[in-house]
């Protein structure tokens, strides 16, 4: 089933690193780029996916891989719970499955070589991100249905996640901000984010997604307070980007009580500044549309823009508004 509110949810938290891209392009004069490949994956310096296959204790079996042309390899797991596949001249995305030894299966995505977990977590991210649709279904056909979700409703559903799981996660010193299910490396010692997996116990379906403790379960909250645990709220220097020109103005963007800031960018001169970098954008690749810009505050050590627009998700047609606050320095 769709969850509206999920969506709603997701794709607030989610766009906002896109606002950060689209506000300090149009500042610097340029677009940003990065080597990270997003969700799972992290070193484009390499043809290898590698990782953990873990419930909490290894993932006794296989994995096996699938890339966007329906190629597939499959690789023994390690007793240790790594693996690791080769996956030069395969194509992006690419769905994992890790088959233990009683036919129980557990999914993992990436979108470029590096690290690749693959754990309960990983599945439910999935699960969430595809409208509640079993990943199962998705790996079968994953040539026809990758377009089904991708790497920013995934790391969303990921905080999601974390969010419910607050309480495990500081009982294992593994902090919410700073971690990454899909390509953390960890080792299946009981330690870190293992620990965690070994002291519950993920149940999703058609009746909803349950998480179990020893012999307590509890739902799980698909509207949690995201608020309670700073995600996404963090600070940047224009240096730390690609392609930003420096300049001597602190840019705050805002989005449902989530902020970014980015240190010492270039603050464009009015509307006009801001609608361009927008209209730069393909709607095809971004999503967004119905651009509003409007001046709310323009002196000569401040100026804020709050930016009213459409983003499609899945055929879902969202007005979202994100607020950028220049301050000078």
């Amino acid at each position: 089933m769709f969850d509206l509110s999920k969506k709603l949810m997701s794709t607030s938290m989610a766009m906002i690193l896109v606002f950060f891209t689209i506000m300090v392009s149009s500042c610097g004069g340029g677009s940003s780029s990065s080597s990270n490949t997003g969700i799972g994956g992290d070193n484009s310096s390499t043809t290898k996916i590698s990782g953990t296959a873990a419930t909490g204790a290894p993932i006794e079996g296989t994995v096996s891989l699938i890339d966007a042309n329906g190629v597939s390899v499959m690789v023994t797991i390690l007793a240790d719970g790594s693996f690791e596949i080769d996956i030069e001249g395969m194509e992006a995305p690419f769905m994992l499955q890790a088959l233990d030894t009683a036919s129980t299966a557990y999914f993992s995505y990436a979108d470029g070589a590096g690290t690749v977990n693959i754990t309960p977590l990983t599945s439910l991210a999935i699960f969430m991100s595809a409208g509640n649709t079993d990943p199962s279904v998705l790996f079968s056909d994953w040539e026809n249905q990758l377009g089904e979700i991708g790497a920013a409703e995934l790391e969303t559903n990921a905080q999601i996640i974390y969010a419910n799981l607050s309480s495990q996660m500081a009982d294992n010193d593994v902090d919410p901000q700073d971690f990454d299910i899909f390509s953390e490396v960890f080792s299946a010692d009981g330690t870190g984010i293992d620990g965690v997996l070994d002291v519950i116990e993920v149940i999703f379906g058609d009746a909803g997604i349950i998480i179990t403790e020893g012999t307590d379960g509890v739902a799980f909250d698909i509207d949690i307070d995201l608020s309670e645990i700073d995600f996404e709220n963090g600070v940047l220097d224009a240096g730390d980007v690609d392609g930003v020109e420096a300049g001597n103005w602190t840019l705050v963007v805002s989005v449902d009580g989530i902020d970014v800031t980015i240190n010492n960018v270039q603050a464009p001169d009015d509307v006009n500044g801001v609608s361009n970098a927008f209209d730069e954008l393909n709607p095809a690749d971004s999503g967004i549309s119905n651009v509003e810009v409007i001046m709310v505050e323009n002196t000569s050590t401040r100026k804020i823009f709050t930016v009213n627009y459409t983003v499609t998700v899945q055929e879902l047609n969202i007005p979202v508004s994100a607020t950028y606050t220049y301050t000078l320095n």
